[in-house]
Formats: structure tokens, C-alpha cells, sequence
């Protein structure tokens, strides 16, 4: 399937699997999760987007592997008020403005962005941080060899 929009493939409030598409030459973000939902997003090319391949926020949880993002205007992935629950791997990203899975904020109501168990591996682009991440005493993130992180200035992990 190829989704060529003015605005962008936009869900909500459920589970989504989106598989095989090519989702490209949105004037915002090809991709915008939000609402609780759930979605299994695999072997997708995000492509010339004007914001980000994929915008996920407000309690979304996005399971995303194996596709690649091209020349978004603004980042590969982009959270906000978002959730990671699962590995993430394999994706590939090039000519965005930044290659990477931007973490700006994290889910209302929650103090991390992560949930227990959740892994991050090596992928063709980085984790950037935008803010600080804070660990209760019980949980845990796995953060596999060769997995690039990055940080803003005086963000911490507490």
C-alpha cells in the first residue's frame, strides 16, 4: 500500500498493525499515534514527510521494526507523552533532520517512558533524549551493546 496525504495516517484509541506501506509526502508527520493506542508498525518506508516519519503521543505504545525513514523534514520517530514497551530494532533512517527516535516528554501520569522490560538495540540511528529519564527502585530498562544514545545537555538518568 502507498499513502500519499496532505495530512497523515492518524490512529487512535485501539491496536493498529500497519505492514508493507509506503507512507510518504505528508504535510506533517506521515504517522501520528495517539489515545492509547496500540500499534504494531513493521516493514514500513516512512519518506519525505514534512515533520516526522512517525509522531506518537499521549499514552501510544508503538512496537516499530524493520522499516526505514527518508528524508522526513524533522525527525525519524518523534514521542511525546508516549510509552516504549518493547524491543525496537532494525530500523533504518537517513537524510531526516534527525536520525534518531527523539524522546521529548514522557506519558502523563507516569515518571519514566519507559515500562519494565523494555529493550533498546542497536539500530542504524540513535535514541536522543530530551529530557530527563528517572528509574523507580524496581524497574529496569535493557540497553543492548552497540546501541547509540544521545543526550541533550544536562539531561540526566536518575
Amino acid at each position: 500500500m502507498v499513502v500519499r496525504c496532505s495530512g497523515c495516517l492518524s490512529l487512535s484509541k485501539g491496536h493498529g498493525y500497519v505492514k508493507s506501506s509506503i507512507i510518504e509526502h505528508s504535510a506533517s508527520s506521515g504517522m501520528h499515534l495517539s489515545d492509547y493506542q496500540d500499534a504494531d508498525v513493521v516493514l514500513n518506508t516512512f519518506s519525505n514527510n514534512a515533520a516526522h516519519g512517525i509522531y506518537y503521543s499521549y499514552y501510544a505504545n508503538v512496537n516499530f521494526d524493520y522499516n526505514d525513514f527518508y528524508g522526513n523534514g524533522q525527525n525519524a520517530v518523534y514521542v511525546s507523552s508516549g510509552v516504549l514497551t518493547s524491543y525496537l530494532q532494525n530500523n533504518e533512517a537517513a537524510n531526516n533532520g534527525i536520525n534518531g527516535i527523539v524522546i521529548q516528554s514522557l506519558a502523563p501520569g507516569y515518571d519514566h517512558v519507559f515500562r519494565n522490560g523494555a529493550g533498546l538495540y542497536n539500530n542504524d540511528f540513535p535514541f536522543v533524549f530530551l529530557n530527563d529519564i528517572t528509574f523507580n527502585n524496581s524497574e529496569y530498562i535493557y540497553v543492548y551493546p552497540q546501541t547509540h544514545m544521545k543526550f541533550s545537555p544536562a539531561v540526566s538518568i536518575n
